[in-house]
C-alpha cells in the first residue's frame, strides 16, 4: 500500500496499481467502524468494518469483516488474497491495541 492519506472522512490509498477511495459510512466510538469505496473506485460493491468489543476489564475482542460481491471467477482468484489481507489488517490492529 502506498499514497495513503486520510481525513475524518474518507481515506484513499494506492493497492497493487489500484487507486482506492473509501469514506467512513458507521462510526459507532469504541465499537464499530464501517468502511465503503467512495464514488467508482473499485469495480466492485464492499463493505469492510472492524468491530471492537470489551468481554471484561482488559479483554477486548476485534472482528474484521471484508462483504465483497465477486462473482465465482474472481472469488476463485482472489479470494484467499483478500482473507490473507483481512486476517493481516486484524493482526496489524490487534498488535496496536496491546
Amino acid at each position: 500500500m502506498e499514497f495513503w492519506e486520510a481525513t475524518e472522512e474518507r481515506c484513499k490509498f494506492r493497492v497493487q496499481g489500484f487507486d482506492v477511495q473509501l469514506r467512513f459510512e458507521e462510526r459507532e466510538p469504541h465499537h464499530r467502524i464501517k468502511l465503503v469505496p467512495e464514488g467508482d473506485s473499485l469495480p466492485f460493491p464492499f463493505a469492510f468494518w472492524i468491530q471492537i468489543k470489551e468481554t471484561a476489564p482488559y479483554d477486548t475482542r476485534l472482528r474484521v469483516v471484508l462483504d465483497i460481491e465477486l462473482n465465482m471467477m474472481m472469488r476463485m482468484m482472489v479470494g484467499s488474497k483478500l482473507q490473507s489481507a483481512t486476517d493481516k489488517i486484524a493482526e496489524q490492529i490487534a498488535t496496536a491495541l496491546r
